[in-house]
């Protein structure tokens, strides 16, 4: 099954990775206080569709990927099953049925938080 997540383009080092994803649909979103990135004036925000057989191959690539210097940054794609979330450097792997629950919640609520991140819809 494939994976569905979405990557703002800003948040990559080099854009031009964009094209190695099928993308599913784009959206731009104005920035504004709620998105803690003052130094954009826009999100270009791609959802894409990971095959099940490069999930951990792309998410290790895209953790090499994310633009790091304002540490404001994260990718995630998930299916029924696995849910991965790419931070810079590293990635977590972590099945569904722990996410759904209160303290698996909670877990990415900090993880989010400690990292200087913003994503309503991700908790």
């Amino acid at each position: 099954m494939a994976y569905i997540g979405t990557i703002i383009e800003e948040s990559l080092s080099d854009n031009r990775l964009m094209s190695s994803f099928k993308i599913i649909r784009t959206k731009i979103e104005k920035v504004n206080d709620r998105h803690k990135t003052p130094w954009l004036k826009s999100w270009t925000l791609h959802e894409i569709e990971v095959p099940d057989d490069a999930a951990e191959s792309t998410a290790h690539m895209l953790s090499g990927k994310i633009e790091a210097s304002h540490n404001a940054w994260y990718i995630d794609f998930k299916n029924d099953q696995t849910h991965y979330i790419i931070f810079p450097g590293n990635f977590d792997l972590n099945r569904i049925g722990r996410w759904r629950s209160y303290f698996g919640r909670l877990h990415l609520r900090n993880l989010i938080q400690n990292r200087a991140l913003v994503s309503d819809d991700k908790v």
